[in-house]
């Protein structure tokens, strides 16, 4: 769950400041991405959860997906939240827990992809 306290790390790895409205998505180093990742956005309204997203990715089917966060403590709702980027204008963030996300074809439940997080036109989210 995401808690409007300014600059602390809450569980699943996403923070976000009351004061200007930042979202920070923290997802841990792990096998997928060893690296780890810090990013930070300007929120433009509050977070919802989302299930099913429309979703190509590079190397598997497009169409649409279900996403869940992940993270060493098992699934977690992913949430969303219309955000500036600055490359990209207006957006919807998607993120999920302290390992990124978990998405599923919807058709194919075991065509899998993993993701630190999803930056999608606002028409992309499906629910």
């Amino acid at each position: 769950m995401l808690r409007y306290r300014a600059r602390r790390r809450i569980a699943f790895g996403v923070a976000m400041s009351t004061t200007g409205h930042f979202v920070d998505v923290l997802v841990d180093a792990h096998p997928e991405l060893p690296s780890g990742l810090c990013m930070r956005w300007k929120a433009e309204g509050p977070p919802s959860p989302v299930t099913v997203v429309l979703f190509e990715p590079d190397d598997g089917p497009d169409g649409q997906w279900l996403v869940s966060g992940c993270g060493p403590e098992g699934e977690t709702v992913a949430q969303a939240i219309t955000v500036n980027d600055s490359s990209a204008g207006t957006s919807t963030l998607i993120w999920g827990g302290s390992h990124g996300l978990l998405l599923r074809l919807e058709a194919d439940p075991q065509v899998q992809a993993r993701e630190a997080y999803l930056l999608l036109a606002p028409q992309e989210v499906v629910r």
